[in-house]
């Protein structure tokens, strides 16, 4: 389970407006950096762990297709984007987010 909320008010985590949206995915091996850009690859089998969610205020999320094995690493990659339909009031802002992970293993 993936517990989020916002440490602050901001138009980016507004329920009112468009803001951030975070997705989870995961890869069944490392996470490789594409050439000289900031992108990740995932060069094995590719699972998505959490949809486009926005993120606002407080929520908790199940999040899928984790390996649930006690000592086994799941290679996860985070990312927040802005909606196509984000103006550019958006530039500039700042939002602070906390999340906590809570696993419980499996028997």
């Amino acid at each position: 389970m993936l517990r989020m909320r916002s440490r602050n008010n901001s138009v980016l985590n507004s329920a009112t407006r468009p803001g951030l949206h975070l997705t989870i995915e995961r890869c069944s091996r490392r996470w490789t950096r594409k050439g000289r850009t900031k992108a990740y690859v995932c060069r094995g089998k590719h699972w998505s762990v959490l949809k486009a969610i926005r993120l606002s205020g407080e929520r908790r999320f199940t999040l899928r297709h984790l390996s649930r094995l006690p000592g086994k690493t799941d290679h996860l990659r985070f990312t927040m984007s802005l909606p196509r339909t984000a103006d550019n009031g958006l530039q500039g802002r700042i939002s602070r987010m906390v999340y906590r992970f809570t696993g419980v293993a499996a028997r």
